[in-house]
Formats: structure tokens, C-alpha cells, sequence
């Protein structure tokens, strides 16, 4: 039997257990909210689009999140505390828990936190977790620290940086008092595409290696931030960068540099640093994979001694040695530091310093004076930031700069870029020889002549030359062979003399022809590509027969057909136009665009076994294109896409057009027909919300069903705006008695 007296002692050892795990604040919880609650409305007065310091969806000040444990599990928990953070790993540190937010329960799994960072980590089971996180960490919140690691972490979200979303809560362990704690999500596949970047992976530094002699410098290790090895090709990126800034010792860093790391980014993330103050930052490595770069990982920015043999610091240094690195960063410095040019705002700006510099006293944890002026040129920092970002495209900070310095400066790259070119293209012959292939190198072109060419292995083009397929040629390739070039493709074909690239064995899928990084755009006509499939190189992914990634195209009059892998055409993070092609016979999406805008005009999708165009996080115009019979949807929206579908016509397929996942779809004058579903609007993804249709002059004929639209979706048909009514939630149009309408099921 339990007796008082124990179900005390458990109580007592429950609370001490939390206050040791959760490092309580060392003033009142309530007077701390209530400082922080009147903080967030002077911000709001003052400046109607300052960040939320806010968790969730709640416009409480704070959201409040409640754990459930065994009390005897978190009594068991703190003596298996791991001894430090590698340990976290270790499937005997973890135990059961439960977290209620947003009045949902969600299934986890909770691990103490010790050293500086005591607190717990979380991680979620199954499909049903908060705002589509896979794990957290939640530690006390370290008063005007933890505020202004927020606000660096937004600023370097909107400089477009890859960095953690992270905020406050009040949390409550078995219904103890709420305390303040602060949040920041795990690195997951998850939380990069919540920041619109592609499943790469990130990786972490976790100690410092003292090398040979005590002067010989310091080098950083990193190792991947979710503990699983990662793939060969990026861990070889990361010990890349290592040896060239050790290498580089006090000369210029190699123009190898530019082909492992984003230096846009680079240079970026250290002037956001100088920007807001910081002295140190604590920078990780995220290893893009449509990119094949590596970019810095905007964990935290410290104000703290700067460690000067630290890698970040040291890569900077190195690259600003070049005159043309130099004038980005300082002008990437001047775009965040500029004062605002709108008065309200910078008006804004002083009485909001003005504010935060009287909340509380020096004694008080949550406002000393000196801390929280600082979060004034914080938010100037965001805004900064923000405008800066606005300008450029996302996946691209910058624009190239403009280069400076000397005329010997300028004498001395222009020689090496053409030393680099010289080498290359003596390289690139003896290749050519070797394989026996008959090619030309001609400048900075490797030309394909007209008749057959059989590609018998992987042939990588460099960047110093672009590869050009001339009309009549036709490439036989091996099975698994690919050709990837780091230039535009040039592969203009004519009707009388078409451009073939086809499969050597018709039961063995080819590769991919891959453009990558390419500075200039590409462009194809009269091409035929058929029975290739997917291909990786260095890290890089290419998930199509024809892929471009982090490069733009048009292409016209040519077709893509019989593709073997998840995509026949791929464009990752690029510009495209797309002009009377055919995508047909593919084994999975004819079509796939994410991170991309452009248009499909007079195309053809057909026979495919998967979608026929699908979008990810793009703004695509589809105009009088045909789609008939498609193994699920015809047109696939979602992550956030736009896509306007004009005179068009959606035969025969699963879905004929879905949107989903906080996407938008506009559709004017166009057929669907003989469909299970002419269009569907539902949420798919718990990282993202729901879909919205609008349509316009559509003739809905002999579909099972002319709509259904998930609840929290919208849809707008012929003016008539359907809402789910029915027990499920779902709204399921027959087909009505007047073309273009629906009818609601009872």
C-alpha cells in the first residue's frame, strides 16, 4: 500500500529533480513574464513586424508547455544523466514522456542536459509531432543571453543563412509551476525544409585538436550534428576545407575554395557577426546537396574573446585576402550596419533602445541596462538583414561584387584565372584522348560533333570550360554513366539534324545529365533524352535523367521520355522556361521543380507513372499544356508553391490537380475530365498548413469527383467559396448538373 508519507517523498523528489534538470530562474517566473509581456507590447506599439518572442501558434506572451513522466523514470533519469554531450546519443539515457502543446499529446522520448546546458532534450515519435519538429532542447532561459540568441538566429534566418529556429516557453513538469525556458529545434531533414533548404546534412564543431608543435595552430573538428555517419562525399567536403585554410597558413586561399564553399554565405555570416556585436561565432557546416557547397551553420554568435585559430575566423581572414572578397564583405558589412533609411522606423529604433535601457535594475537578471540596449542594434541588425534578403534571391545571398583593388591585383587573378583554364583544358584533352572519345576542346567549350558517341563512363566536364552538343549528335550511355558540367549546357539540335541522348542497353538505366552550379544559363532544343534515371557526384544529388541544379534552362521543341529514376526533368533551385515538350513513359514524375520559378507553355505530359508536374516551394505559370493519364496527380502544388494553370487540359489521371502544404493554386479555362478527383485540396505535411484553389471558368466533366477539400483548405469555384460541412471535415463534389459547379454530399 502507498502511504502518505511516501506519495509525499516522491513529490518532494519529483520537484527536486526538475529544478536540478530545468536550472529554475532565480526570481519570481511571474514578475519575469509579466517584465516580458510588457516588453512585447512596447515592441508592438512601436514596430508592428518585430519577431514574436513566442513558441507556437499562441498570442499569449508565451506558450505553455506541459510534460508528463513516471516520477520515478526522472528520478531514475538524473543518476543516468550523461557526463557530456556526446553521451547524448546513448539509448541508455533516454526515457518515456509525454508533451502536451497546443492542446495535443505527443509521444516522445526525453534526455537530461548536463554541463552548461542543463535542461532536456526531447525527441518525437511517429508522424504526429508539434509543428512537424522531430526533437528539441529546452534549457533555462539565461536571461538577456538567450533574448538576444533569438533575435541573432532570426537575423540570420532572413540574411538567408541556415540557422535553428528557436523561441521561449513556460514549461511545466508534472504539474509543478511553469518555468521560463528557452527552445531551439534539433538539426533534421525536417527542420531544413521548415527553412526552405534541401535534406543535407550539418555538421557541428565538438572539440578543438591541438596539433604538433603548441604554435602549429589549432584546428577544428566537426562531426555530423545527428550522430549517424555521413555520406563519404561530404565528410571529404568538410576535411577539404580543413587542410586548404590550414595550407593557406597567411597566403590567399586556392580558387579550389569556391567549388567546396558557398563564400557568399561565408563572407556573409561574418559580417551579420561583426553586425550585431559578436566577437566569436559559434558557426557549424551545412553540406548543401543540390548545391554541392558547403555553407555556414548559424548556430549562436557570442560575445566572447575571439578564439583566433578557430576555423571560421581563419577562413575569413584567408579569403579577404583577395581584393574582390574584401569588397564583398565590407559591403556586405555596410548593407546591415546602414541606418534605416525610413524615419518612422529609425525613430522607432531610439525610443525602443530608449525603453529597454530603463526596464528593471543592474541587480535584475532579466534587464540589465547594458544587455538589453544591445537588443535595439539586434533589431536593427533583423531589419537590416531582412532588407538585404529581400533584394536577392533567397538561395543566393548576394549578388556577384564588382571586383577591386590594384591593377597588380587585378593583373595577378586574371593570370591565374588564365593559368587555371591552360591546365584545365590540357586536362580535359588527355581525357578525351584517353577515353577515346571523339571530342574537341575548343577555348573554354568542350564540343560533341555530329554521329554517335558512346559514353562508356562518368564523364565530369569542369568549370573552366562548358560543354556543347552540336546538332546530329548522339550519345549512346553506358548503364550508370552520366555527364556532369559545372557550365551551361549548350545542346541545340534542329529538326532536320535532332540531338539523341539515349540508353546503350534498353533494360539498363543510364544516369543523369547534370548541370551544377552552372553561371550561365542553359539551353536545349530538338533533344531527345530517354532511359537515364538519377545520379549522385561529390554529395551532389540529381534526381533526374536531366538535371539542373542551382542552374537555369530553357528548353523547347525536344522530349523527355521513358526516365527511369524519381524524376525526367529536374530543376533544384533555378530558372526555367520550358516551351513545347514531352514528358511521357517516365517511370515516376515527369516534371520536378522545387526552390524554382518559370513557365511550362504547349507541353505534353503523358503515361506517367507518378505526377506528371510536380512542385515544391515554386512559382511555375502553366499555359495551354495537356496532361492525360497520370499514375497519381497531373499537377502536384506543394510547399508552399504558386502556380497559375491557364487553358489547359487534365484527363484521365488520380488527382488532376492537388494543392497542399500552404500552397496556391489558380486555375482559368481549363478542362478536367474523366479524373477521380478534379481537384484536391488537403495538408499533407505537418511541418506546413493547407492548400487554397481559386477557379475560374473550369469544365468539370465525367470526374468521379469534381473537388474535395480537406478542412482548414479553401477552395473558390466559379465564385462559390466551399468549406468543409460534413462530420470528416472534407467537402466532396459530385459531378453537377451545370458544367463547372459542384454539389456538396450530405
Amino acid at each position: 500500500m502507498t502511504t502518505a508519507s511516501h506519495r509525499r517523498r516522491v513529490r518532494a523528489s519529483t520537484t527536486v529533480a526538475m529544478a536540478t534538470a530545468l536550472a529554475a530562474v532565480a526570481v519570481a517566473v511571474s514578475g519575469a513574464l509579466v517584465e516580458l509581456s510588457a516588453w512585447r507590447d512596447v515592441v508592438g506599439a512601436e514596430v508592428p513586424d518585430w519577431p514574436r518572442v513566442v513558441a507556437g501558434r499562441t498570442s499569449a506572451p508565451l506558450d505553455t508547455w506541459r510534460i508528463e513522466v513516471d516520477p520515478a523514470v526522472l528520478e531514475a533519469a538524473e543518476l543516468l544523466r550523461p557526463a557530456d554531450r556526446d553521451a547524448r546519443n546513448d539509448d541508455r539515457h533516454w526515457f518515456r514522456v509525454e508533451l502536451l502543446r497546443d492542446g495535443a499529446r505527443h509521444a516522445a522520448e526525453a534526455q537530461l542536459l548536463d554541463g552548461g546546458r542543463r535542461g532536456l532534450r526531447i525527441r518525437f515519435d511517429g508522424k504526429k509531432r508539434p509543428d512537424g519538429m522531430r526533437g528539441i532542447e529546452l534549457v533555462a532561459a539565461p536571461a538577456t543571453a538567450g533574448l538576444r540568441t533569438w533575435f541573432e538566429r532570426e537575423a540570420a534566418r532572413n540574411a538567408g543563412l541556415v540557422a535553428p529556429p528557436s523561441g521561449f516557453a513556460r514549461l511545466a513538469v508534472n504539474g509543478a509551476v511553469p518555468e521560463l525556458v528557452a527552445w531551439a529545434e534539433e538539426p533534421s531533414d525536417a527542420m531544413l525544409q521548415r527553412l526552405g533548404f534541401a535534406a543535407g546534412e550539418i555538421f557541428l564543431p565538438v572539440a578543438h585538436e591541438r596539433r604538433g608543435a603548441p604554435d602549429a595552430g589549432v584546428r577544428a573538428r566537426f562531426e555530423p550534428a545527428r550522430g549517424a555517419r555521413a555520406p563519404r562525399a561530404q565528410e571529404r567536403a568538410i576535411d577539404r576545407l580543413v587542410a586548404l585554410v590550414e595550407q593557406a597558413g597567411d597566403g590567399p586561399l586556392p580558387r579550389e575554395i569556391e567549388e567546396i564553399v558557398d563564400v557568399d554565405r561565408a563572407l556573409a555570416f561574418d559580417a551579420l557577426a561583426h553586425a550585431l556585436g559578436a566577437r566569436r561565432a559559434e558557426a557549424g557546416w551545412y553540406f548543401d546537396p543540390i548545391s554541392g557547397l558547403l555553407v555556414p551553420y548559424a548556430d549562436g554568435f557570442v560575445d566572447a574573446p575571439v578564439d583566433a585559430d578557430a576555423l571560421a575566423p581563419a577562413l575569413v581572414r584567408a579569403l579577404v585576402r583577395e581584393p574582390r572578397h574584401a569588397a564583398r564583405r565590407a559591403e556586405l558589412l555596410a548593407s546591415l550596419t546602414a541606418p534605416s533609411p525610413d524615419g518612422a522606423l529609425a525613430r522607432a529604433d531610439e525610443r525602443l533602445g530608449a525603453v529597454l535601457a530603463r526596464v528593471g535594475t543592474e541587480a535584475d537578471w532579466w534587464a540589465r541596462p547594458s544587455r538589453m540596449s544591445e537588443l535595439a542594434l539586434a533589431r536593427r541588425g533583423v531589419r537590416a538583414a531582412w532588407r538585404a534578403g529581400a533584394a536577392r534571391s533567397r538561395t543566393s545571398f548576394a549578388l556577384a561584387a564588382e571586383r577591386a583593388g590594384s591593377t597588380a591585383g587585378d593583373a595577378l587573378a586574371a593570370a591565374a584565372d588564365a593559368a587555371r583554364l591552360e591546365d584545365a583544358t590540357t586536362a580535359l584533352r588527355a581525357l578525351v584522348r584517353e577515353r577515346g572519345l571523339r571530342m574537341r576542346v575548343a577555348g573554354d567549350e568542350l564540343r560533341v560533333p555530329a554521329g554517335r558517341h558512346r559514353i562508356s563512363e562518368t564523364l565530369v566536364v569542369p568549370a573552366t570550360h562548358r560543354l556543347v552538343i552540336e546538332p546530329g549528335a548522339r550519345l549512346v550511355m553506358a548503364p550508370r554513366a552520366s555527364i556532369v558540367t559545372y557550365r551551361g549546357l549548350r545542346a541545340v539540335g534542329t529538326r532536320q539534324a535532332p540531338i539523341a541522348i539515349v540508353a546503350a542497353d534498353a533494360q539498363r538505366a543510364w544516369g543523369t545529365i547534370g548541370v551544377v552550379r552552372a553561371p550561365e544559363s542553359s539551353e536545349l532544343a530538338y533533344v531527345t533524352v530517354s532511359g537515364g534515371s538519377h545520379a549522385r557526384h561529390e554529395g551532389v544529388e540529381f534526381t533526374g535523367e536531366l538535371a539542373f541544379n542551382a542552374s537555369d534552362v530553357a528548353i523547347r521543341d525536344s522530349d523527355v521520355v521513358a526516365g527511369r529514376g524519381d524524376d525526367a526533368l529536374s530543376v533544384k533551385r533555378g530558372l526555367f522556361q520550358v516551351r513545347r515538350t514531352r514528358f511521357i513513359d517516365n517511370a515516376s514524375d515527369g516534371f520536378d521543380a522545387e526552390w524554382s520559378s518559370g513557365s511550362v507553355e504547349q507541353s505534353l505530359f503523358a503515361n506517367n507513372g507518378d505526377d506528371g508536374l510536380d512542385l515544391a516551394a515554386s512559382d511555375v505559370r502553366v499555359e495551354r499544356t495537356w496532361f492525360r493519364r497520370m499514375g497519381d496527380k497531373a499537377v502536384s502544388a506543394g510547399e508552399g508553391s504558386h502556380v497559375r494553370l491557364l487553358q489547359s487540359q487534365l484527363v484521365d489521371s488520380q488527382i488532376a490537380v492537388a494543392s497542399k502544404e500552404d500552397s496556391r493554386v489558380e486555375v482559368r479555362g481549363t478542362e478536367f475530365r474523366r479524373n477521380e478527383i478534379g481537384i484536391s485540396l488537403y495538408r499533407d505535411n505537418a511541418i506546413f498548413g493547407s492548400g487554397y484553389g481559386v477557379v475560374t471558368g473550369g469544365l468539370f466533366t465525367e470526374n468521379v469527383r469534381d473537388f474535395a477539400v480537406e478542412s482548414g483548405s479553401g477552395l473558390t469555384l466559379n465564385g462559390v467559396e466551399r468549406r468543409a460541412v460534413d462530420p470528416d471535415g472534407i467537402v466532396v463534389g459530385l459531378r453537377a448538373a451545370t458544367a463547372g459547379d459542384g454539389v456538396a454530399l450530405p
